[in-house]
């Protein structure tokens, strides 16, 4: 049986009688590769509670359910609370049940299924199809599959509201005089205060948008 040089997926060797076992096994790997794409598409990441990068300890740590929706079939995945050793390059990843029929645990970080590696499995022995990408290190920032980030010592809710940088705040106003660091993916309006390469400092009061 031969293979395609990308997804892998088999076809049968020219000539091949019977033909019908391989060709069957051709169609079931295609609708397997298409319903993975179908499933990724729509699939929502929620939860996980405060989620935190030690890009100094190359920790990666969530304190709650991480739930993966599978919108065909309406089920989740879960991925236990938890947290994974994460080298520059490395992808964190996890390998699920496709086509859910009740909502699953698919990953904990104690038994070692939330997987890093520089790249996700691409051979047919490596179960490819069911590979998916949570997150990926460059540098000293984490950047994860929803499109939040988090720099080195980030901590934040960013499966639900974003994350920010090393302080996290829980109002929508603050009043201080101190040097605050600005969370991501918000706007802000800063009044007796400037901006200084990702940081304000102020004397007053900055209003989060």
């Amino acid at each position: 049986m031969a293979l395609s040089p990308r997804a892998h997926l088999p076809y049968p060797d020219e000539q091949r009688d019977p033909w019908f076992e391989q060709f069957l096994d051709m169609v079931q790997a295609v609708d397997a590769n298409i319903y993975a794409e179908w499933e990724d598409r729509n699939m929502p990441i929620m939860g996980g509670g405060v989620v935190a990068w030690n890009a100094i300890t190359s920790t990666l740590s969530w304190a709650g359910i991480i739930e993966l929706g599978s919108a065909p079939t309406g089920f989740l995945w879960r991925i236990l609370p938890g947290s994974v050793t994460v080298n520059d390059g490395e992808y964190v990843y996890v390998q699920v049940v496709r086509s859910p029929i009740n909502n699953v645990v698919v990953a904990d970080p104690l038994s070692a299924t939330v997987y890093h590696a520089s790249q996700v499995p691409s051979s047919p022995s490596q179960d490819p199809t069911n590979s998916v990408v949570i997150a990926r290190r460059n540098g000293s920032t984490m950047y994860f599959r929803n499109g939040a980030t988090l720099p080195g010592g980030g901590s934040g809710l960013v499966f639900e509201e974003g994350g920010s940088g090393p302080e996290n705040f829980s109002y929508k106003t603050v009043i201080a005089t101190k040097k605050l660091t600005v969370p991501q993916y918000q706007q802000m309006a800063v009044f007796n205060g400037f901006e200084n390469d990702g940081e304000v400092v102020l004397d007053g009061e900055m209003v989060l948008l």
